[in-house]
């Protein structure tokens, strides 16, 4: 490399400076001065910048750009990308739902269709990543990731009937705005281990009606939406509310939300009871299908989220610790990343292997996500994501 000035100061690459799934921010040079990576290339996988490093790759930047560079270095912990975009829209969702009941501000509607519409850009990219992502946040507030989760799930799920976005989006509004009949007491409602009172039993029965009735006043007329507010409780056997109507006069959109909001309830845990593992959820709601749940969506959505949902931590025969990062054509032999040894030790996240088959990984069992956070560490780099989402500013 001679056409450099003394100017610029040649830095080796190291793991600080290049980060899977983000762009470079230098051109990449052979330790002998040939160009192998241009500014803006997306390097993938940990194993390649650990190639680069072995080379002696190396890149050339101003002094002003070093110190730049020792100051805002990435924290090792940092979430991945796609952590970042489900964090983005719950500060979104946060945002619109703090002025639902604000009668002077018009921009309700917008801010719920530009979330719907983000999760689909998002998945786009990488649905697996979506979905696992939300299924492992445990911090966010359940007012919030519950709509986000469900949302993503009808996603999922619609994409896989072949739907396009334009007939996918009224059910991922639906399922955004579900509960905005009861946000004055979900939250509290989540934590209580008593009985519900009397005045808050009211509200939920009421929420599906006041949640349309919301929409309505900020001006919703899609059809599709509405309805699916209204029905998200009703059940096909006609058990459900608040009208108890069933069978052919419930929409096709609210009998999915019906769907994902069961598995989403089922796997988030509450103050009365633990978390249900996704196995566990998805073999409560096959024992319910065809009598209060459509039994076809329930298939639906297992083949859209697997027998192992992205983001679900399995345990192999071996003993060793994995994370589902993708599905396959078999849905009980998804892709994983090992994230512990055979001893139970976290380790440094593994490359995407295939499991069953011929490959000897076989999933022995699932683990509680909540309850092994120590292996959860370091996983920025799980689902490598180019995504705008994860740096838009609220």
């Amino acid at each position: 490399m001679t056409n450099k000035t003394d100017e610029l100061i040649k830095r080796k690459i190291t793991d600080e400076d290049v980060i899977a799934g983000e762009a470079l921010n230098w051109d990449i040079f052979s330790s002998g001065g040939s160009l192998l990576l241009s500014k803006g290339h997306v390097i993938k996988s940990d194993s390649q910048i650990t190639q680069l490093i072995a080379r002696g790759a190396c890149y050339y930047c101003s002094p002003e750009e070093v110190t730049a560079t020792k100051k805002t270095s990435r924290d090792p912990n940092e979430p991945a990308v796609s952590f970042l975009i489900i964090n983005t829209l719950l500060d979104h969702l946060k945002n619109a739902f703090a002025i639902l009941h604000e009668e002077n501000d018009p921009t309700f509607i917008n801010r719920i269709m530009r979330i719907a519409l983000d999760i689909q850009y998002a998945c786009d990219e990488n649905t697996d990543a979506m979905v696992g992502s939300i299924q492992l946040n445990q911090e966010a507030p359940n007012f919030l990731a519950h709509p986000l989760h469900n949302a993503i799930l009808c996603e999922a799920a619609c994409r896989r009937q072949g739907k396009g976005p334009l007939d996918r989006l009224p059910i991922l509004v639906a399922a955004l705005t579900q509960n905005i009949g009861m946000l004055s007491i979900q939250e509290q409602v989540f934590h209580q281990e008593e009985a519900l009172s009397e005045e808050q039993q009211t509200i939920i029965d009421e929420h599906p009606q006041t949640g349309h009735d919301l929409l309505v006043s900020h001006g919703v007329t899609e059809k599709r939406w509405l309805t699916a507010v209204r029905q998200h409780h009703e059940r096909i056997d006609g058990s459900g509310y608040p009208a108890g109507i069933s069978g052919a006069d419930l929409s096709e959109d609210a009998k999915l939300l019906a769907i994902t909001d069961n598995y989403t309830a089922l796997i988030r845990p509450r103050a009365y009871r633990s978390r249900i593992l996704h196995k566990d959820a998805l073999r409560q709601m096959l024992q319910q299908r065809g009598s209060s749940i459509d039994g076809d969506l329930v298939t639906l959505l297992i083949n859209a989220i697997g027998i192992y949902s992205p983001g679900s931590l399995i345990v192999l025969t071996s003993g060793e610790t994995g994370i589902v990062t993708r599905l396959t054509k078999k849905l009980d032999e998804p892709q994983i990343r090992l994230i512990s040894d055979a001893r139970g030790h976290a380790s440094e996240i593994g490359e995407e292997t295939p499991t069953g088959g011929d490959t000897g990984l076989t999933i022995k069992n699932m683990l509680c996500a909540k309850e092994n956070q120590h292996l959860l560490k370091g996983l920025r780099t799980v689902w490598p994501m180019q995504h705008p989402l994860a740096r838009d500013e609220m």
